[in-house]
């Protein structure tokens, strides 16, 4: 006699079979998901390593550089000569110093001296020439900026006002006024430090400047060194930045030509300009370049003594660049003032 009472009923088995089922879906999601985060979490792994690789290849370039500094200010010493392109720092930038495939490293060296100093706006005097030249300056920079004319109502005056006031050491702005008061005026917790400018940047909190302008003034200029005087090394400025050099005339300046700006470019590829004759190097004067009435506004300055150095490197898919300024007044010791990596 069949007892039926243990007997499946129907629809059980199928039951059975859907939590069956259910269960091995589950496990294969699970086999799944940890699968996948091995392969995340081996990736995240492979990018540190690489980052971390990439960062000592780009230090390892910045200690390159440093040594080719120093080597070029050794020579120097023995055989007194103006600092130029054709230097060693200089020429390290022209061929990567790695191209493996998987890794990459170019390390360029740039005279920070072939840009105009900003902290040297300290010695202008109020409508004196440095002050004009300043303003000067500013207005060539504002007159390149994208934009229509009524984008760009800064006042280059104002702008050169407001900067001596920001890096001086007084507390009164040209007019005898309290330097604060026009920052109170914004309501604004910005106040002038009353020293040099540390970083480019900074110069988004002085009166008249914002971040458009800012970013302009980026290729022409540097807060190297602190402490600065008014000059330029015509051997190393960039082309941009010859085209905004000035020539001081007995009682006005004017802008230099386009022409001016390549004969520049054109005469340093063979001759050396420097600012005290020696050696096998040409005054100003001597090159054509100044005249006895047209004089070279900033002043030439031919010793390189402040450089930016920036290493760009790549270890498989990752690229770190790391960007140092290396004082070099203090030869043989070498001071690193400001480093990014990025």
């Amino acid at each position: 006699m069949i007892d039926r009472s243990r007997a499946p009923r129907r629809g059980e088995g199928g039951m059975v079979l859907l939590v069956v089922m259910f269960y091995v879906l589950l496990m294969a999601t699970t086999v799944v998901v940890l699968q996948r985060r091995g392969v995340i979490d081996s990736q995240a792994v492979r990018h540190r390593d690489q980052a971390r690789e990439a960062e000592a290849l780009a230090r390892g370039g910045l200690r390159i550089a440093e040594t080719l500094i120093l080597e070029d200010l050794r020579q120097k010493y023995l055989e007194p000569g103006p600092s130029t392109l054709h230097d060693d720092w200089s020429r390290v930038g022209s061929a990567p110093l790695v191209d493996e495939g998987r890794r990459f490293l170019v390390v360029e060296v740039e005279d920070l001296g072939g840009r105009f100093p900003l902290n040297a706006i300290l010695e202008a005097e109020p409508e004196g020439e440095q002050w004009l030249a300043w303003r000067d300056f500013f207005e060539a920079v504002i007159e390149e900026m994208p934009g229509r004319p009524e984008e760009k109502l800064y006042d280059p005056e104002a702008l050169v006002e407001a900067l001596v006031d920001w890096v001086d050491d007084d507390d009164l702005d040209a007019n005898g006024g309290p330097e604060a008061r026009r920052y109170e005026a914004r309501d604004v917790a910005a106040r002038p430090p009353d020293r040099p400018l540390l970083a480019l940047d900074e110069l988004r909190q002085v009166e008249g400047f914002d971040g458009r302008l800012v970013e302009a003034l980026r290729p022409y200029v540097s807060v190297y060194p602190l402490v600065a005087t008014w000059q330029l090394n015509l051997n190393t400025a960039p082309p941009w930045v010859l085209t905004k050099v000035q020539l001081k005339e007995p009682t006005s300046s004017r802008r230099v030509s386009d022409d001016w700006a390549y004969d520049v470019l054109e005469t340093r590829k063979e001759s050396l300009i420097c600012a005290e004759k020696v050696g096998e190097c040409f005054s100003p004067a001597e090159l054509g370049l100044e005249t006895g009435d047209d004089q070279v506004d900033p002043p030439q300055f031919d010793k390189a003594d402040m450089f930016l150095v920036r290493a760009r490197a790549r270890v498989g898919a990752v690229e770190r660049t790391l960007e140092v300024v290396v004082d070099a007044t203090q030869a043989p010791v070498l001071t690193r003032l400001a480093w990014t990596m990025r």
